[in-house]
């Protein structure tokens, strides 16, 4: 099953660097904007499921619309006590402050939460929400949550691991990852329903999400008309370059691609995200989604497909350099 981590967009006390935990503040005007214009370039999963604050039930909303959104008041953020909604320029003289700092950020939170009772929360909403997904037989869902959370799943479930801090994610961006673990029928819950302790689910193929125009590599890619800026886009052509390129990389390494890089004649660097993954034993297929920017382009948001067959001369050299086996 398919599964994406996506951080809620800006707030307020983000943008001052402030330390947001219980504080249920909303997203900033210009989040809301850059979501809504941002939204097709996220994944589109069957289920979605939130925490309960705002900010990530409208960063929910605004991307799957017409998808419900179930909260799960386990995702929420970490309560950071004494030192909630404060930023570094009024804790930096705290001592308290300074004691968590030198202990790498493993230290509990005065009044709030320790590092290992908010991993267990959030962990256990997370299995929660997988089960429920298992259960339903979908091959996709998202959480959308909060840097925090994001750390605690991976850090507790990544393949292989890497520890909490090194999950840091922006505001709007995540992750795309697979399960490995078959929840249901591990045998993890009573005659009651509820969980029991179990070895930890596994997180693979873990990949940053490519989110937005502003990380395909034309962010800053512009043309004058009739004194008005217009944002560009990427040609049809690109596209279909990115679609049939993605397949190939699949067929080879055995793995589900994410994102098609590629250069322009111009000399621009695209990063476009890859939509639609289907891979079997001998074929790979999957659609490059068109964006035409600020043109009023027919084809704008129509998907491109490609699809590639794997041969026998294919087979043997995927085989030499080990992709089956997993080898390097």
């Amino acid at each position: 099953m398919e599964l994406y981590l996506i951080r809620h967009g800006s707030t307020a006390g983000n943008l001052e660097h402030r330390y947001v935990g219980t504080t249920d503040e909303p997203l900033t005007n210009e989040a809301l904007r850059k979501l809504e214009e941002c939204r097709d370039f996220y994944p589109q999963p069957e289920l979605v499921f939130a925490s309960p604050l705002q900010r990530c039930v409208q960063t929910a909303k605004i991307l799957y619309p017409d998808t419900e959104v179930r909260l799960l008041p386990g995702l929420a953020e970490c309560g950071f006590g004494e030192f909630e909604y404060k930023n570094y320029e009024e804790l930096k003289e705290d001592a308290r402050y300074q004691a968590w700092i030198d202990s790498g950020g493993t230290l509990g939170f005065p009044g709030g939460e320790s590092r290992e009772d908010f991993i267990e929360r959030s962990c256990g909403a997370f299995l929660e929400g997988c089960t429920e997904a298992q259960r339903a037989e979908v091959k996709s869902a998202a959480f959308v949550v909060h840097g925090g959370t994001i750390m605690a799943i991976l850090d507790r479930f990544s393949r292989p691991h890497r520890d909490y801090f090194e999950w840091q994610v922006k505001n709007a961006e995540g992750f795309s990852c697979e399960l490995e673990t078959d929840i249901v029928n591990r045998g993890w819950y009573d005659n009651d329903g509820k969980r029991k302790s179990a070895d930890p689910i596994g997180l693979i193929n873990i990949h940053p999400l490519p989110l937005s125009p502003g990380l395909t590599g034309i962010e800053d890619q512009f043309v004058m008309k009739k004194n008005k800026k217009l944002r560009c886009g990427y040609t049809t052509g690109s596209c279909a370059a990115a679609a049939a390129n993605a397949p190939a990389q699949m067929i080879l390494s055995g793995q589900i691609c994410h994102r098609a890089d590629l250069q322009t004649p111009k000399g621009i660097r695209l990063h476009l995200p890859i939509e639609e993954q289907e891979m079997a034993e001998d074929f790979a297929s999957c659609a490059v989604r068109k964006y035409a920017g600020d043109d009023p382009d027919a084809t704008d948001g129509i998907l491109v497909y490609a699809r590639a067959k794997l041969l026998p001369e294919d087979r043997a050299f995927r085989e030499s350099i080990g992709f089956e086996t997993g080898e390097d």
